[in-house]
């Protein structure tokens, strides 16, 4: 064998043997542009710091990626030139794409009265987006006006609608998160009460069908990691996915789109016959390339 012959050889070998350099990672980007009054901020806020978006005159836009991450719970806050804020909890997860929405700031008018109070309900189960995001924000005004707050019977239907209007928006989308701040509220407010079991019920089954969005996605990058030879980068969702699904609410989403424990042993087995299929090409190859010095 020629020498450039046995280094065309051991090339090979090594690119079979060794496996891509892309890993997990879970991104979210995010276009926010607004009626009325424009927002004097906007940020991500996260457990791994914050950041400011951009301003584009017309928008804001702000990207997030976190490595070894196949999701990522951070807000996004809406800051006011009067220093008011309204934070909305979204999701960076696998294959994100660029999300646009439009905030309205509240108006100083808005009362929780028994007017507005219907008004919100009914802006909580609407299908609309714009809708749903502008709920949100009044909803997180009324609960958080300490100089006229909520009257107790009230509190109850304004934490509801405020959750309903946060679990469709999450639903809907694969960008917004179950705000833990809307699901601590609603269960403070059905303390007590004889409907909390089914407050309860009502929010784990959100919760489960938020979670299986976030799965989903994350099972094709993974299946598409095996069909491409990428054993690195399945092995790094692989290992990120598995400790999420190790919680019992990330099994039953994982459950609720049809992803069984048998699915990702099935693929585990894939990929690792797939890696000793690498290793024993590399390995004959680097055989050949040295029986012919």
């Amino acid at each position: 064998m020629t020498e450039i012959c046995r280094i065309t050889v051991l090339l090979a070998a090594i690119l079979l043997a060794v496996p891509g350099v892309a890993a997990a990672q879970a991104e979210v980007r995010a276009k926010v542009d607004w009626e009325s009054e424009k927002p004097r901020r906007v940020q991500f806020q996260s457990p791994l710091g914050n950041s400011d978006f951009t301003d584009r005159t017309n928008y804001y836009l702000g990207e997030e990626s976190f490595a070894d991450r196949v999701y990522q719970a951070l807000d996004i806050v809406v800051r006011y030139s009067d220093g008011t804020s309204v934070p909305f909890r979204v999701r960076g997860q696998i294959g994100a794409d660029l999300f646009a929405f439009t905030v309205h700031k509240p108006s100083p008018s808005v009362a929780c009265n028994l007017g507005d109070a219907g008004k919100l309900e009914r802006a909580a189960q609407s299908t609309d987006q714009t809708t749903l995001v502008s709920a949100v924000q009044t909803a997180y005004a009324m609960l958080s006006n300490e100089a006229s707050p909520c009257p107790g019977y009230l509190v109850r239907r304004v934490a509801k609608a405020n959750f309903d209007a946060n679990c469709n928006l999450a639903k809907q989308t694969t960008f917004f998160d179950i705000s833990p701040d809307a699901r601590r509220r609603l269960l403070e407010a059905y303390e007590g009460h004889t409907a909390l079991p089914g407050i309860q019920r009502q929010i784990e089954a959100c919760e489960k069908q938020v979670r299986g969005q976030v799965v989903a996605p994350a099972a094709k990058a993974m299946r598409r990691a095996i069909n491409t030879g990428d054993i690195e980068r399945y092995r790094s969702l692989d290992r990120e996915l598995g400790q999420l699904l190790e919680e019992g609410d990330w099994q039953e989403g994982a459950a609720a789109v049809d992803l069984s424990p048998e699915h990702f042993e099935q693929l585990r087995v894939e990929a690792t016959a797939l890696e000793n299929s690498g290793n024993d090409i590399a390995s004959t190859s680097l055989e050949a390339a040295t029986d012919g010095n």
